[in-house]
């Protein structure tokens, strides 16, 4: 003795042999067999009666527990199949399609639990059963994406994602570093005098050497307010090195210009 459910009184559904039988038909005639996924479909909506039943819900306790993971085409098929052997019975449009949610069994369909015998499955008169069962094996046989495909698929993602990011992380140190020694070049420069906001610098070796203040003194600077210029005017050459930046060289993300000049002629 099993426990089914009598749909409208018109309709019995044993969800343990998974089939769907008229109510007015002896044992063993009009009994339609629907496949495993479609028939825990129907328990679900069932159990949930005048409740909506979502996608979500639907995935994890048909194909979810079993680890298997399908497309939402074939939750669809499963459900046009319920539709398709309960109007076959007699029943139509019990299935109701909630927008952006999920299925629910209409406010109209009662269920009532009863105890029934094992059904005998064979296809309804009306119901082309070459047509169905090629349908439900369509549906029995759809590869799904097994949990541990699945687990490998997130680990190799994961690893990607790990590997670009350490990537990252070594080329941006290597900038730093490249960064670090090309600037440590003017570590040992200091403030010589400011222009019109400009500040000016100058190796602090040649702090007493009046040529850098002779250099200014003789040019017109105009590297702007708020910009950092250093000097370099090696002794006894024509040539000068101006580096013009938008901040403090030794600051990251700091953007820089250089010029060489001769004679006061720059390149």
């Amino acid at each position: 003795m099993s426990t089914g459910y009598l749909i409208n009184n018109q309709v019995i559904f044993n969800h343990e042999e998974h089939t769907l039988r008229s109510a007015n038909s002896g044992a063993g005639v009009n009994i339609y067999q629907i496949n495993a996924p479609a028939s825990k479909c129907f328990y679900l909506l069932i159990k949930n009666h005048n409740t909506v039943v979502t996608q979500t819900e639907l995935f994890e306790t048909v194909w979810g527990q079993q680890g298997a993971y399908v497309s939402v085409n074939t939750l669809y098929q499963n459900i046009s199949l319920l539709r398709k052997a309960l109007r076959a019975l007699g029943i139509s449009d019990a299935i109701k399609t909630v927008s952006k949610q999920g299925f629910m069994l209409r406010e109209t369909i009662s269920v009532q639990s009863i105890d029934m015998i094992d059904d005998l499955a064979i296809a309804p008169d009306n119901i082309d059963a070459n047509q169905e069962i090629g349908e439900l094996a369509l549906l029995e046989n759809e590869p799904s994406i097994p949990k541990r495909e699945k687990l490998s698929y997130i680990l190799y993602s994961l690893l990607t994602l790990l590997m670009l990011t350490i990537s990252t992380l070594i080329i941006q140190r290597i900038v730093n570093k490249e960064h670090s020694q090309h600037m440590g070049y003017f570590d040992n420069y200091v403030k010589l005098i400011e222009i019109g906001g400009c500040s000016v610098y100058q190796p602090d070796e040649d702090k007493t050497n009046e040529r850098y203040l002779t250099f200014v003194n003789n040019n017109d600077f105009t590297c702007g307010k708020d910009k950092f210029i250093y000097l370099t005017i090696p002794a006894g050459r024509l040539q000068v090195s101006e580096v013009i930046c938008d901040k403090k060289i030794n600051e990251t993300g700091v953007k820089c210009t250089s010029y060489n000049s001769y004679n006061g002629l720059k390149d």
